[in-house]
């Protein structure tokens, strides 16, 4: 008989251990959805804001043929050839946010097809209007449009520091990683922004910010990333 109620016991405890062990599961899985990686491992050799506000992405140098990674899990809605972006493949998130990437030399997944954080997507190449094998990466808060309307700087959600260290399965948070930006004292500017005015938010003079970013003259634009000294 105390065997009996020994192994019911036992039997009551493994059943709730696995039910522990699969809560967590289930809730590291939703954990995960605001995460992102890395594309692919280079050198950073543009930055979001650039070319008078009209660069709405980064873009990542490496040698033609490297594996890129899709940043986050998602759906592929589109994977084309395009004149400008080359070879194309734009992903959907969860979160309503759309991932894209440019100027591959092999797409190897279709529009329909799902993918995972991690999955290879394509390979670096030169294809569309590109002087040299690299990444052109962006991030939209909604889904892609011709006129970027909800294009964001890719480098709020993503960890600066990996692209040193090679490339890395590290996720992080969109919070964490803003966070280190701000600190970092780079600023984004936004509609209405002057140049005066982002000077005496940030106790310095329209000089200082001019020559920090070497402008030739005090026009901003809306999406220019600015170093502040």
């Amino acid at each position: 008989m105390n065997y009996l109620r020994r192994f019911v016991i036992v039997g009551i405890f493994s059943v709730v251990l696995f039910l522990i062990y699969l809560f967590i599961g289930v809730s590291a899985t939703y954990a995960s959805e605001g995460e992102y990686i890395w594309p692919v491992h280079g050198e950073l050799s543009d930055t979001f804001g650039t070319r008078d506000g009209t660069h709405y992405g980064i873009d990542i140098a490496v040698e033609k043929g490297t594996k890129v990674y899709a940043v986050k899990r998602g759906e592929i809605v589109k994977s084309y050839l395009s004149s400008s972006y080359g070879n194309v493949i734009i992903v959907a998130h969860a979160d309503n946010e759309e991932t894209l990437y440019a100027h591959l030399d092999k797409r190897l997944k279709d529009e329909g097809d799902s993918v995972k954080q991690g999955d290879v997507i394509g390979t670096i190449g030169t294809t569309g209007h590109s002087t040299g094998p690299h990444l052109h990466f962006e991030l939209h808060e909604n889904e892609w449009r011709e006129d970027k309307k909800f294009a964001e700087d890719p480098l709020t959600v993503l960890n600066t520091a990996s692209l040193k260290e090679g490339y890395s399965t590290e996720v992080r948070s969109r919070d964490t990683n803003r966070k280190e930006r701000s600190s970092g004292k780079k600023y984004k500017v936004q509609s209405g922004d002057t140049l005066w005015e982002i000077a005496k938010q940030y106790g310095t003079s329209v000089e200082v910010l001019m020559q920090s970013n070497k402008l030739n003259d005090s026009v901003i634009h809306t999406g220019q990333l600015l170093i502040l000294p």
